[in-house]
């Protein structure tokens, strides 16, 4: 008897599950056919996305070479006779690219960078240094004012050394020179 009533529920639950099967589908038709329109709306507004920001991304790589090369252009009248020590790439700053960026706060650094340079170039002929064209060259490579004092220093203190090993070489040939002649002397004397 419970196998039998067993069998009776089964077959009603698979009825109920059957009938719930049919009011479903009968449910889903109109939205199945109400997400197919949607997919297919979806897809155009995806695609017609796609285009405007291919577009938009065209037009700011565009806003973004004017932009970098009116910079450029400001450099290169700016720069005067600096140009052999300071180039554009050397001072280049990629915030520069972005569209948030003004011009005009960039035109501003690349000022102070021109300013900078001069100031390093006259800071170094101001020095009458004999090592001049070493430091402008040491300086065009590092734009480091304190990195180029620090060089004049050096070759300085190897300039002193070399000058005081030259006169003490000199004035041991001196001595020598002396010595000889006096020896010369002591033996012209002793014939």
């Amino acid at each position: 008897s419970a196998k039998s009533d067993r069998a009776k529920v089964r077959k009603l639950a698979k009825s109920l599950d059957d009938y719930r099967k049919t009011v479903k589908n009968a449910y889903m038709q109109p939205y199945n056919a109400f997400e197919e329109r949607y997919k297919r709306i979806v897809g155009i507004c995806k695609e017609a996305s796609d285009n405007i920001n291919t577009q938009v991304k065209r037009f700011e790589e565009q806003q973004k070479a004017e932009k970098i090369s009116g910079l450029e252009d400001f450099f290169t009248k700016n720069v005067g006779n600096t140009s052999a020590y300071l180039t554009f790439q050397q001072i280049f700053n990629r915030r520069w690219e972005n569209a948030t960026f003004a011009f005009e706060d960039a035109t501003e650094e690349i000022m102070y960078a021109i300013e900078k340079c001069r100031d390093g170039i006259n800071a170094i002929h101001n020095l009458n240094s004999e090592f001049e064209y070493e430091l402008l060259s040491e300086f065009a490579k590092s734009h480091d004012l304190a990195l180029c004092m620090k060089k004049h220093s050096e070759l300085t203190e190897i300039k002193r050394r070399e000058d005081e090993r030259k006169r003490m070489m000199e004035e041991a040939r001196k001595r020598e020179e002396i010595e000889c002649e006096a020896r010369r002397k002591a033996m012209e004397e002793a014939e």
